[in-house]
Parts: C-alpha cells; sequence; structure tokens
C-alpha cells in the first residue's frame, strides 16, 4: 500500500471544475459550456467536477458547501493545478472567503482559471485578487438587496394567495382553502414548546402544503402572511394590498419560538445534507454510492444504484471512520513512519535531482546547438526536429520539478499525521482534526451487505492494515 501510495502522489495531477447554482432558475449550462471551450484539450479522467447546486455563497459559508470543501480539501493536499470556474462569484460573495481561497492556490501553486466572457484573468497580486472579491461581495448584497424589497412588497407567486393584476397596481387575495392550514400552522408553532414539537409540525405540513421542510420554515419566517413586510433593521411596514391570513402578533409570536429552537433546528437540518469526510464504495461492484439527502429528523445515506441493499448513512459511515482513525493512532509507530518515509522520500529526491541535473544539461546543450548552427535563414522545416527535442526536454525537466515539489507535500503530510497522532494520545481530535486525519489516512471505504472495510495508507505502519466493522 505504501508504494501504491507513493505512485499514485507522484504520478497523478489532476484538474478540477467548479460549478455552484443558487437557484434552479439559473442557468447551469451556461457554466459547464464556458468550461467547456477550456476543458476540451484535456483527457476526461483527469478533470474532476465540483458542484454545490441549489447554494447561495451569501447564505452558506464555505463549509456548509460540501462540493467546495471537498476541493479545498485537494488544494491544500497539493493534489490539483488548475481549477476551471466560470466567475470569482460562484466561489464566494464574501470578500474574506474569497482572499482565503486565494492565498490557498497561492500557497500551494493553483491556478484559477476564470471563463465567463470580459472575466478578468487570476492574479498574482493579492490587492488585485481582494479588489475583485470586494466588488462580487458587493454585488451581491446589491442584488440581495433589490430581491428583498421586490419580494417583501410584490412576490412573484405565494402559496395561500392568488395575484389580482389591474391596470395601476397588483393585490394579493387569501386562497381559502390554503390559508386555513397556513394559519394553523402558525398556531400550532406559536404554542410549541420543544423542538421534536417543532420538527413534528413541519414534518406533518409538508405533506399538508407539498412543500420541503426548508420551505414550511421559510413560511414561518414570512411576514407577507400577516399583510406586513419587514425592513433589514427589523421594523414592520403594512402593506395595504395584501389579505391577512394571520395577525401580525401571531407572526411576532411564532419569531420567539423559532428564535429559541432556531439554531438546535439548523443543525438538524444540516445532518440531513451533510456528506461525509470521505465517499464510500459498494463492496459488490467498486463504484462510489450515491449520496441521497435524509428527511428531516434523519442523516443523509448513501446508496449504490447497482445494488440497493447496500446502503449506509452518512453518521454511520463518519461514525467508522472516527472509531478507525481512533483505533489506527494508539497502534501507529510514529518513529518508524517518520524514519521509513524520510528514507523513501530522500531516495527518491537523490534520483530525481539527478534527473533534473542531467535534463538542464541536456536542455542547455540543445539550446547551445540550435543558437551554434543554425541562422534565421535557416529552413524551418529542419528548425522545427532541435525545437521538438527542446520543447520535449524542458516537460520533462517541469514533470521532474513537480514529483519533487510533491514530495515536499507528502514530507509535510507525514509530519501533520506524526504530530496528531502525538496529540490525540492525550487529547481529543476536533472534527476539523478529525477530517483531515481522515484525508490523510483512509484509502477509502467498502460498504458490503454486513460489514464495512476501511483500507489505509501507510498500512505498513500498523498492527492491523484493515479495520472492518460488522
Amino acid at each position: 500500500m505504501w508504494r501504491t501510495f507513493m505512485t499514485m502522489f507522484l504520478t497523478k495531477d489532476f484538474l478540477a471544475e467548479y460549478l455552484r447554482v443558487s437557484t434552479g432558475n439559473q442557468d447551469l449550462q451556461m457554466q459547464i459550456d464556458a468550461n467547456k471551450e477550456y476543458l476540451k484539450k484535456y483527457e476526461v479522467e483527469q478533470v474532476m467536477q465540483f458542484k454545490d447546486y441549489d447554494v447561495s455563497a451569501t447564505k452558506l459559508k464555505m463549509n456548509e458547501r460540501p462540493a467546495l470543501r471537498r476541493l479545498l480539501k485537494l488544494i491544500q493536499g497539493g493534489k490539483l493545478k488548475k481549477i476551471f470556474v466560470y466567475d470569482r462569484d460562484r466561489f464566494a460573495r464574501d470578500v474574506y472567503e474569497y482572499v482565503y481561497i486565494v492565498k490557498l492556490c497561492y500557497k500551494y501553486d493553483v491556478e484559477l482559471i476564470f471563463t465567463a466572457d470580459g472575466a478578468a484573468p487570476f492574479s498574482k497580486d493579492i490587492v488585485q485578487e481582494t479588489w475583485y472579491g470586494l466588488f462580487a461581495q458587493m454585488e451581491g448584497q446589491k442584488i440581495n438587496t433589490r430581491l428583498h424589497d421586490v419580494r417583501s412588497r410584490y412576490p412573484q407567486s405565494l402559496i395561500g394567495y392568488k395575484k389580482v393584476l389591474d391596470k395601476k397596481s397588483s393585490t394579493y387575495k387569501a386562497d381559502k382553502d390554503v390559508s386555513k392550514h397556513i394559519s394553523e400552522l402558525f398556531k400550532e408553532v406559536s404554542k410549541t414548546s420543544s423542538l421534536e414539537a417543532l420538527i413534528d409540525i413541519v414534518v406533518r405540513y409538508c405533506k399538508i402544503l407539498n412543500r420541503d421542510a426548508k420551505r414550511i420554515v421559510g413560511i414561518l419566517n414570512t411576514a407577507f402572511f400577516s399583510a406586513h413586510g419587514r425592513t433589514r433593521d427589523g421594523d414592520y411596514f403594512e402593506l395595504a394590498h395584501v389579505d391577512a391570513i394571520i395577525s401580525l402578533s401571531l407572526f411576532q409570536e411564532v419569531q420567539v419560538v423559532l428564535k429559541r429552537y432556531g439554531q438546535a433546528y439548523e443543525d438538524v437540518v444540516r445532518n440531513t445534507l451533510r456528506e461525509s469526510f470521505i465517499i464510500p464504495t459498494c463492496g459488490k461492484c467498486g463504484e462510489q454510492m450515491i449520496f441521497k439527502k435524509g428527511r428531516l429528523g434523519n442523516f443523509g445515506e448513501y446508496i449504490c444504484k447497482h445494488h440497493k441493499k447496500i446502503r449506509i448513512s452518512s453518521e454511520d459511515v463518519d461514525i467508522t471512520l472516527r472509531k478507525t482513525v481512533q483505533s489506527i493512532i494508539k497502534k501507529m509507530n510514529v518513529k518508524k513512519l517518520e524514519n521509513v518515509c524520510r528514507k523513501n522520500i530522500t531516495k527518491q529526491e537523490k534520483v530525481l535531482k539527478g534527473e533534473h541535473i542531467f535534463l538542464s544539461e541536456k536542455v542547455e546543450e540543445l539550446c547551445v546547438n540550435v543558437c551554434a548552427n543554425l541562422t534565421p535563414y535557416t529552413d524551418p522545416i529542419l528548425i522545427n526536429k532541435p525545437v521538438k527535442q527542446i520543447v520535449k526536454k524542458k516537460e520533462e525537466l517541469f514533470l521532474v520539478e513537480h514529483k519533487l515539489n510533491k514530495l515536499k507535500v507528502l514530507t509535510d503530510e507525514v509530519k501533520r499525521i506524526a504530530r496528531y497522532v502525538k496529540y490525540s494520545l492525550q487529547n481529543s481530535l476536533s472534527l476539523e482534526e478529525l477530517s483531515e486525519l481522515v484525508d490523510l489516512m483512509v484509502a477509502g471505504m467498502e460498504i458490503n451487505v454486513d460489514y464495512v472495510q476501511v483500507t489505509l495508507y501507510f498500512e505498513d505502519f500498523f498492527e492491523s492494515k484493515e479495520v472492518n466493522f460488522t
């Protein structure tokens, strides 16, 4: 496994494509088509796609966007050299988050390619990229303000209402059949005395109103049903063109309940959407399993599209990974790991440095020969062959330099593993530390009907090379 890891780490050079769509109305195909023009010269297997769908960069932070989170982990692992993205605002609408991503790319020598027409090229000047990030943030704030003002007064459509258009303005008439359910929803939530009761109400009204849990909570946060709008400062203003389905006082009572249980409720919702540290594979066919979000109150799960009986919840995946890491770090011979890795890395470096010297001298020799033997009047056909030789040798030289850089990254990863192992013997690991250890030490996870198999990197340094959980 050690040799497999070394081979993979030294030879794979991946590219990434990142896509983010905030709403169903945005044109995902536009981003794909723009990126395609840049990606067509690369092999399909060389490009990994990361897609955050129905995700707003203004509402969710980086660690709440699964695809972006996985992408950033690969950058930090030194496994990417280029990322293709439509524009800067696909990454972030917050300047601090964008600058964090930019600095990561600088640190790990990753090039960002923006594919939108007119998008400014990625700059090595952090001040310039900060300005671009600030502009994206300001633009996002303007969009949000405009949308908020329009939607709070004149929504395009809203459950419980029939929009009546006339020449001068629009009015909103309550739909009697639906509005009574909305009124009952608010009344029940206003009397809620526990998180469990709130979840139960939301789940029931998902069926009654034919809306998902996110939308039900959105209804509970919409002052429009009380014939009022709400400013960003929290002040209310009356909407004379709207029929009131509930009173303003009832709406405010519901806001108190949501504030009381809001954070706990969001944690429950997040668990239904949260993907695991790694994507498991099916033990029968070897394909990556598909993640399906869970119902409210339940974790999502991974399912094999070919073998429906092979499935596992994201919670069980993470519990298994936590147990695995906690188990193996107690058995890990840190000193042996550092010594053997240092020895192997030094050996690889010596070979690569020798190749680097040889290729550098060869490139210099070829360049001297071209300058000494050819003139501006030489037939282009005669020039073509030595120039191709120079280009080929330079490409080989670049590959050797790249492998040397990878060895430096590998050295850092080994040091990080050693630090974590020593630290964890006396302290409990945070979620972020656990996630990094999983990324560094776990090669894969296979899910079978009656057991789970975890395969590890650096297996020679553990008493057990595979960890099984039934």
